[in-house]
């Protein structure tokens, strides 16, 4: 009777780790992208607006991040791009063609908004993207400036028009980066309290106030407050870009519960780097707080259908040009190998810091590190270059169809014959493989990636 008692717990214990086992693995992915050889470009921090506006700002405000690590000192010189930074850029993607024959897209993870605090609250807060008219819109007490154009120091003549000539052309493709990448509340109080280094960022035409590099604009735990953020957001972008956004990265990794069913609930379906998230309600400070963390994140994936992306891969030089250095080019190499030998795609992060600086020697470095990293992935590797929304499509359904500029692609990476999504026509089978389809005239002229 005893071993019969003893047997039945072994086997019900056997059964309960398989069953955690099993809740616990992640999801099961309909293609092998390791396979495939694909590479996902993320480039957080474009659009609205920077450090600072310009060295000017940027010499006067030099103490505004007390502690920089000196290897970060080029965040010194960070502000926002130019249209001849993205023009370079553009080129720099365009003249490289993967295995596909497509020229290298990078996916611009963008900031959307920004207070208009240094700019006259007027009509100029009403604009959208080439002039169009839009709203004045208000959160949380602060008049924002849309994306577009820039207010004051920070006007970057042909900005748009760059970025969007960018678009058309398949190399630039806009994701969500949070609305204005700072605490809106945080910085309020700042300014009714006449924080000294409020005042002063003000004078230099930016935006900063004591702290403001340990607070970030999600992470409340404020369920109504994520609504509302994720929903503006989401409204300017598509104000901004004629389409609704796919993808997300919160500013500064730090979001929660609240704000991943605020972004499900405003069509968000990708979530990037949720590996590096900082959650305020469990802080990885100890085994407990890991281990909570841990939770978390397995909870957030059962509950909110939304495609997690890890980021195994860092191209961030930091100024360097060496292909040796730390985080550069080569290191890069061999985390995109070693990605595809897990089956996973090779997520790149490659932060705006790197390729747009107001220290000329920065990006240009960051471009030789990017050009040098393209460069043998095409030639030696035979890599494929998509974005979040193909990587969520091809892993929960062995398929994909996105356009990209001028182009609708297609692609089957379900290992035999598959069923397109409708852009074909209903039941289209496609053998697997990728296949690269002319747009309409009519729609060659959207802006829309989907």
């Amino acid at each position: 009777m005893k071993r019969r008692r003893v047997v039945l717990l072994g086997a019900l214990a056997v059964w309960g780790l398989l069953g955690l086992g099993h809740a616990l693995a992640p999801p099961h992915r309909r293609a092998d992208l390791g396979r495939w050889k694909v590479v996902v470009l993320q480039s957080d921090d474009w659009g609205l607006e920077g450090w600072f506006p310009d060295l000017q700002a940027a010499a006067a405000l030099a103490g505004m991040v007390p502690g920089l690590a000196p290897r970060l000192a080029p965040y010194r010189t960070s502000s926002l791009e130019t249209a001849a930074d993205v023009e370079s850029l553009c080129t720099l993607l365009a003249a490289r063609s993967d295995a596909d024959g497509l020229p290298v897209v990078l996916q611009a993870n963008t900031v959307v908004a920004a207070p208009a605090v240094f700019a006259a609250q007027d009509s100029a807060t009403r604009w959208c993207a080439g002039g169009r008219p839009g709203r004045e819109v208000r959160v949380e007490g602060f008049v924002l400036h849309q994306g577009g154009s820039a207010p004051g120091r920070y006007h970057r003549a042909g900005l748009a028009a760059a970025v969007d000539s960018a678009i058309a052309r398949g190399v630039w493709v806009p994701q969500l980066h949070g609305l204005t990448h700072f605490d809106l509340p945080a910085y309020a109080r700042a300014l009714r309290e006449h924080d000294p280094l409020a005042e002063q960022a003000l004078a230099q035409g930016t935006l900063a106030y004591r702290g403001w590099a340990q607070q970030a604009e999600l992470g409340s735990a404020d369920p109504v407050r994520a609504q509302a953020l994720a929903r503006v957001s989401v409204e300017l972008f598509i104000c901004r870009f004629g389409r609704a956004p796919v993808s997300v990265i919160a500013p500064d990794y730090v979001w929660g519960h609240d704000d991943e069913r605020a972004w499900r609930a405003a069509g968000l379906r990708v979530v990037q780097a949720k590996e590096e998230q900082f959650d305020p309600a469990h802080p990885p400070t100890s085994l407990r707080g890991r281990a909570r963390k841990a939770l978390a994140r397995w909870w957030d994936a059962r509950h909110f259908s939304l495609v997690y992306l890890r980021r195994p891969v860092r191209l961030e030089p930091y100024g360097n040009p060496d292909p040796a250095a730390p985080e550069g080019a080569l290191a890069a190499l061999r985390q995109v190998r070693a990605a595809w030998s897990r089956r996973e795609p090779a997520i790149v992060a490659i932060h705006r810091v790197q390729l747009s600086n107001l220290e000329p020697a920065v990006a240009v470095a960051g471009r030789l590190q990017l050009a040098r990293f393209l460069d043998v992935l095409i030639a030696h590797d035979g890599a494929r270059f998509l974005v979040d929304e193909e990587v969520a499509q091809l892993w929960t359904t062995g398929v994909s169809a996105v356009r990209r500029g001028r182009c609708l692609v297609v692609r089957n990476y379900s290992g035999g014959l598959a069923c397109a999504p409708g852009t074909l026509g209903a039941g289209a089978a496609i053998q697997p493989g990728t296949r690269v389809l002319p747009l309409p005239a009519a729609e060659e002229n959207s802006r829309s990636v989907r």
